[in-house]
């Protein structure tokens, strides 16, 4: 059975002139924590998502 860690679970968000940053702990379908990258231009619309186990 898994597990999840709800309470546990951390995110953060911050923006730079025009550049947007954002990153989140969490776990997945099958309870193993990954960490979540997102980050991009505002003004493109255009980014990037990296995931970490």
């Amino acid at each position: 059975m898994i597990s999840y860690q709800v309470n546990q679970w951390k995110s953060a968000s911050w923006r730079r002139e025009t550049r947007y940053y954002y990153c989140e702990l969490k776990q997945d379908l099958f309870g193993e924590w990954l960490i979540v990258r997102s980050w991009g231009d505002i003004r493109s619309k255009r980014g990037r998502q990296m995931e970490n186990r």
